[in-house]
This record gives structure tokens, C-alpha cells and sequence, in this order.
């Protein structure tokens, strides 16, 4: 009978850190381009909160079934749907925002916010147990993790707005790149941790 090896801690940290990371670069592309979004969806200002709302909504629905998508099958299997999702309604956003169409647009991004909270909420966990694992406590460079990915996120934004690169463009490759390195990331998570 084959067992699965357990990764080391240390390959378990680092694709924790990796995670918060995504994490905060996923959304700072989603914000370095809402201008546009706003404007191509045909939105005001007052209508662009509402829909940015919609966003806020998904993510607390994440936030309160999270724990018990980790406790019926796991970190990393929630953590790798989860992300799957983020990745795939990022791409859909790029495409439908940009057709102006606003019906499929809130369903992506009430998907992305739904997502991103349950990743959120599992990487948290993760990271908690992580911590109890080592002598001296990890828990900033995780949030430093998260930061470093919005400044990531928002710099290449910055620069693929001044290169002119369409939305659709930039989401589907940023959204790809996304899950790819989340699917690479989560091979180091524990298959049993959270259960």
C-alpha cells in the first residue's frame, strides 16, 4: 500500500506564503482596473459601489462556509477550489465587463468575492497551523506575503494600463497564472491538514 509523504514544514510554509500572496495580487488587478470596468460597464460612481458590493457580499457567504468545506475535505482541497474559481471569475470579469455586460459581470465578481473569502479563511487556518509548528511565530511574514502581492498586483496593473493592454488580456493571463501556481503551491499542503 502506498502512503502519501507528509512535505516538510518548510515547503509547507512557503506554499502557505505563496497563497497569501496570490491572494493579494488577485485582487489588486481586479482594483488597478476598475476605472475601466466602471466605465465600460456603463456605471456611476453610486452604481459602481453597489457593484463592487456585490464583490463584499460573495466574500463574507466565503467566509461563513469555509469552515466547513475545511473540515469535510480539507485545506488543501478547499484552498485549490477556491482558488480555481478566483482564477476562472477573474477571466470571465475581464470578458464580460468588457462586453458591458452587467448581469454576467456581478455574477463573476460575487464569485471572485465568494472564492477569495473561503481561500482567505483557509490559508488563515493554515497559517495558524504553521505557526504552532515553529519556535518563532510566522504569522507577519504571512501578511507580508498578502501586501507584497497587492503591491505586485497593482505595479503590473499600473504598467499594463500605461502598454495599453486590454482587460480581457491581462485577466486571462493573470487569472491562468493564478491557478497555475496555486495547483504547483498546494502539491506542499498536507492532504489531511484542517480535516
Amino acid at each position: 500500500v502506498m502512503t502519501r509523504t507528509r512535505p516538510s514544514n518548510r515547503a509547507w510554509y512557503w506554499a502557505i506564503f505563496t497563497c497569501f500572496f496570490l491572494q493579494g495580487s488577485l485582487f489588486a488587478t481586479w482594483a488597478s482596473r476598475t476605472p475601466e470596468v466602471k466605465a465600460n460597464l456603463g456605471l456611476n460612481t453610486a452604481q459602481m459601489g453597489i457593484f463592487t458590493l456585490v464583490m463584499a457580499i460573495g466574500s463574507l457567504v466565503g467566509l461563513l462556509l469555509c469552515g466547513r468545506f475545511v473540515l469535510k475535505i480539507g485545506a488543501k482541497r478547499t484552498i485549490l477550489v477556491a482558488y480555481y474559481i478566483s482564477g476562472l471569475s477573474l477571466m470571465s470579469l475581464g470578458f464580460f465587463s468588457t462586453a458591458g455586460n452587467l448581469v454576467l459581470s456581478a455574477i463573476s465578481i460575487e464569485f471572485m468575492g465568494a472564492s477569495l473569502g473561503t481561500g482567505g479563511i483557509a490559508i488563515t487556518l493554515e497559517s495558524a497551523e504553521i505557526d504552532h509548528t515553529s519556535p518563532k511565530s510566522l504569522r507577519l511574514s504571512f501578511h507580508g506575503a498578502y501586501s507584497t502581492g497587492n503591491l505586485s498586483g497593482a505595479a503590473l496593473g499600473t504598467f499594463l494600463i500605461f502598454i495599453v493592454v486590454p482587460i480581457p488580456l491581462q485577466f486571462a493571463a493573470i487569472g491562468l497564472g493564478f491557478i497555475a501556481i496555486a495547483w504547483i503551491a498546494s502539491r506542499s499542503i498536507p492532504h489531511d491538514s484542517g480535516k
